[in-house]
């Protein structure tokens, strides 16, 4: 059951991230379909790396606070998460020296919110 859960939180994400087709492939040749999954597949591990990037930091700062996070807690994490993904708007792409040598941008805070 909980293997069945983890491919449809893949899936879901894929919905989301293919939003302006509503999930379907509107090419009528093999290689333009290949292309639109070869392009959903990377920005699908993509975003699944870097929820994976930040869930280790978020554990890791969790820990120093005290907080339980034991194996049985951190188990039951996923990297298929997109609530805080904007899917459709204005992006910026801007070089952000502080982030160079693979620093991480910092964690919101709970209050800040």
């Amino acid at each position: 059951m909980e293997q069945l859960n983890k491919g449809e939180a893949r899936h879901a994400l894929c919905r989301n991230i293919f939003y302006g087709r509503k999930g379907k492939l509107y090419q009528t040749y093999f290689d333009g379909m290949e292309e639109q999954l070869n392009a959903l597949s990377l920005v699908t591990n993509a975003i699944i790396y870097w929820n994976t990037v930040y869930l280790e930091k978020i554990v890791t700062q969790m820990q120093s606070e005290g907080f339980d996070c034991s194996d049985d807690m951190i188990g039951k994490l996923s990297p298929l998460m997109f609530e805080h993904i904007n899917f459709v708007g204005k992006y910026t792409f801007q070089y952000n020296e502080a982030l160079e040598n693979g620093h991480l941008r910092p964690l919101d805070e709970a209050d800040e919110k």
